[in-house]
């Protein structure tokens, strides 16, 4: 396995360490904690539904360690730009299950290509939802994808605050 690699983000930023794993994958870390990661042996890549994360084994009988969890220093912490690999202080943050669920994008088998929008085939139009303590709340019926995907991401921001992850739609104009 190669050496790890030291680099500024920009002027402003500090530095960053990228730190190869398996599968030819990569995770980034702030130079402060690169020593503590590099001394605890070999780091692999996870393939998560939506995201790749950085894991060791360690212990008998094994347990998965993840390095985000072991910088943050809390229980789940949340990677605010949902890049697993980007595993610097600045982009890790405290958060619940349910905030963390908010901060993923759209799933993959779904009928719309936005969070929170569905096509209801009965009424033949949009409905759009936000998921609130493990339940769907409706927001409404919709001709328009993108006006649904708008009730999404208004209802959204007003349960999730800054754990919202929005639908990339244009707002209407005022």
């Amino acid at each position: 396995m190669s050496q790890a690699i030291s680099a500024p983000m920009s002027e402003d930023d500090h530095h960053f360490v990228m730190i190869p794993l398996s599968q030819g994958k990569f995770t980034i870390v702030d130079a402060a904690d690169a020593e503590m990661i590099l001394g605890m042996g070999k780091w692999c890549a996870i393939r998560a539904p939506r995201t790749y994360y950085a894991v060791r084994n360690e212990g008998i009988p094994q347990r998965r360690v993840y390095m985000h969890a072991l910088i943050a220093g809390f229980k789940r912490p949340d990677h605010v730009n949902r890049n697993g690999l980007d595993n610097r202080r600045v982009n890790l943050r405290p958060a619940t299950a349910s905030q963390n669920n908010a901060n993923r994008g759209p799933g993959q088998r779904g009928t719309s290509r936005y969070k929170g929008v569905c096509w209801d085939k009965n009424r033949r139009k949009w409905r759009a939802y936000v998921g609130v303590n493990r339940r769907a709340v409706y927001l409404g019926l919709f001709d328009d994808p993108e006006d649904a995907a708008r009730a999404y991401n208004q209802a959204a921001l007003l349960t999730f605050g800054e754990y919202a992850w929005l639908n990339p739609v244009s707002p209407l104009p005022s």
